[in-house]
């Protein structure tokens, strides 16, 4: 699908990643990311820490780039 579209739409680029692996490496071993929470929601309240929607007026920790969520 991807190729057909580069051939298509000029200055089209795509990449494609392991994201699996990606999550399962940062889940695995958070602090090698940088991270200290990858369980909880860093966007509001409700169950979990977590809005249903994290958006512009939301509640946010003050370590969100220490979480995955």
């Amino acid at each position: 699908m991807f190729s057909s579209l580069a051939s298509r739409l000029l200055g089209f680029a795509y990449s494609l990643d392991d994201y699996y692996g990606l999550s399962a490496a940062t889940f695995d071993d958070p602090g090698a990311s940088g991270y200290t929470n990858v369980t909880g929601s860093c966007c509001g309240g409700r169950r979990l820490g977590a809005m249903a929607d994290c958006l512009s007026n939301a509640t946010v920790c003050s370590n969100r780039d220490q979480h995955t969520f």
